[in-house]
C-alpha cells in the first residue's frame, strides 16, 4: 500500500544538512529521471508505489511535537561505517536495509527513543526531550565503547521537530 507524503518526517530529513547535502543524499538513484540535486519533494514516487523508498514506521509517524536529538559529525571527520555499526551493535537491535532506507535504525535496549544514523548525521526521536537525548547519548556511548566512532567529535542539539523544520 503506497504511503502518503510523510510530512513532517520528510521536512525533518531534508532540513538536516550533512556536508552541504541532506541525509537523503542518495534518494535520487531509485527514481527514473531524477538527478542529483533535484528536490525529493518533486518526486512523490519516492514514497509512493511498490518500488518507492519506505520510511521506517518511527519516522513516518513523527509529529511536530516530537523531540529530536541531532548529532552532526564535524567537517573533516570520517563518516560512520553503518555496516560496522550494524554488526557491532548486534543485529537484534538494528535494522539496516540500505535498498529501502539509507539510514540505520537502532532500537536501544531499555530506552524508549529510536535512533536513525546516517553517514555524517545521527538523530534520536522521542516523545520527550529526555527520551531523545538519552537514546542519542546511549547510542554514542555504545559506539565509543565498541571503538566505532574513530575519534570523531559530534555537535548535538535537541529540539522539537517543529523548531527544526521551521
Amino acid at each position: 500500500m503506497p504511503m502518503d507524503n510523510p510530512q513532517p518526517a520528510l521536512d525533518l530529513l531534508v532540513s538536516l544538512p550533512s556536508e552541504n547535502r541532506t541525509v537523503l543524499r542518495d534518494w535520487w538513484v531509485v527514481i527514473d529521471g531524477a538527478e542529483k540535486g533535484d528536490d525529493i519533494r518533486d518526486y512523490p514516487e519516492v514514497w509512493r508505489g511498490e518500488d518507492g523508498w519506505e520510511l521506517p514506521p518511527g519516522l513516518k509517524t513523527i509529529g511536530e511535537q516530537d523531540w529530536v536529538s541531532i548529532g552532526h559529525w564535524n567537517e573533516g571527520d570520517s563518516p560512520l561505517s553503518l555496516n560496522a555499526i550494524a554488526i557491532g551493535l548486534g543485529l537484534d537491535d538494528i535494522k539496516y536495509e540500505p535498498e529501502q532506507f539509507s539510514g540505520l535504525i537502532y532500537d536501544p535496549p531499555e530506552h524508549s527513543g529510536m535512533v536513525y544514523s546516517f553517514w555524517e548525521t545521527a538523530l534520536a526521536v522521542g516523545d520527550t526531550r529526555d527520551e531523545a537525548s538519552h537514546a542519542f547519548d546511549y547510542f554514542m556511548e555504545t559506539l565509543e565503547r565498541l571503538d566505532l566512532t574513530d575519534g570523531t567529535s559530534v555537535e548535538v542539539e535537541t529540539k522539537k521537530v517543529s523548531n527544526v523544520i521551521s
